[in-house]
C-alpha cells in the first residue's frame, strides 16, 4: 500500500472537478493521489480503485456549492475521509486471486447492486439530471456565464431575471439529505473493502482534520 505523508497535506480549497497543481483546488481523490506521493496528481491514484474513486468523486461533486462549485470545510473533510477509506483498494490481485474469475466479476456485481451503492447512484443521478436542466435553461438565455470548475456567475440579463423574478434556483441538498449521502457512501466504500478481502487498516483521520482545520 502506498505510504501516507500527511505532511504534504497543505491547506487547500475542495472544489468540484479536477483541478492542476497550483491552483490551490482539488477534489477529494486529487488530496489522496497527493499525500500518498504519485508522481502525477490525479483523480484515480494507483492506491485505489477506479470504481471507489469514481464514487467518492461523484460525492465530492454533488457536495460543492451549484454556483462556486466549493465545498464548505465540513463536507471537505467528510469526502477527504471517504477517499481516505479507498486507500489500499487499489491492488485487488488477492481477491481476484481467491475469488477466481466468476466470483470476482460476481463480487463486482454485488458491490453495484448493494443497497448503499443503489441509493447513491440514484440520488447523485437525480441530482445531475436537475443540475443539467437549469444549466441549459440558463445557458440558453444567457444568465450565466461560466464553468462547471470555475464556478457560475450572472450576466447582466441573469441579473435583470433575477430582480424580475428571483434567483436562479440550483437544485441543492439539505442537511439530512448531505448526511444520508456521505453515510452511504461509506457504508459502500466499507462494504466494497468488506467483498473484495480488503484487510489493509484504514487510515487515521486525525492529522487531516488538523490541517483542514476542522
Amino acid at each position: 500500500m502506498n505510504a501516507i505523508d500527511f505532511d504534504r497535506l497543505q491547506p487547500l480549497q475542495l472544489a468540484r472537478g479536477s483541478h492542476h497543481p497550483g491552483s490551490g483546488k482539488g477534489c477529494a481523490m486529487n488530496v489522496i493521489s497527493y499525500i500518498t506521493g504519485e508522481a502525477k496528481i490525479t483523480d484515480y491514484p494507483s492506491c485505489s480503485d477506479d470504481m471507489v474513486s469514481t464514487l467518492v468523486q461523484a460525492v465530492n461533486d454533488v457536495l460543492a456549492d451549484p454556483w462556486t462549485g466549493l465545498l464548505t470545510p465540513e463536507d471537505a473533510l467528510a469526502v477527504v475521509e471517504l477517499g481516505m477509506l479507498t486507500v489500499g483498494t487499489g491492488n485487488l490481485s488477492r481477491a481476484a486471486k481467491e475469488l477466481g474469475v466468476v466470483g470476482y466479476t460476481e463480487a463486482r456485481t454485488a458491490w453495484a447492486n448493494s443497497e448503499a451503492f443503489t441509493y447513491l447512484s440514484t440520488a447523485i443521478a437525480t441530482k445531475a439530471k436537475r443540475m443539467a436542466e437549469v444549466l441549459r435553461w440558463a445557458h440558453d438565455r444567457n444568465y450565466i456565464r461560466g464553468t462547471s470548475h470555475s464556478g457560475y456567475s450572472l450576466t447582466a440579463d441573469g441579473l435583470a431575471y433575477t430582480i424580475l423574478n428571483g434567483p436562479i434556483e440550483f437544485p441543492t441538498l439539505d442537511a439530512a439529505d448531505r448526511s444520508l449521502m456521505i453515510e452511504n457512501a461509506r457504508k459502500a466504500i466499507l462494504e466494497f473493502r468488506r467483498i473484495f478481502l480488503i484487510d489493509t487498516e484504514v487510515p487515521e483521520m486525525d492529522a487531516v482534520r488538523e490541517r483542514l482545520g476542522v
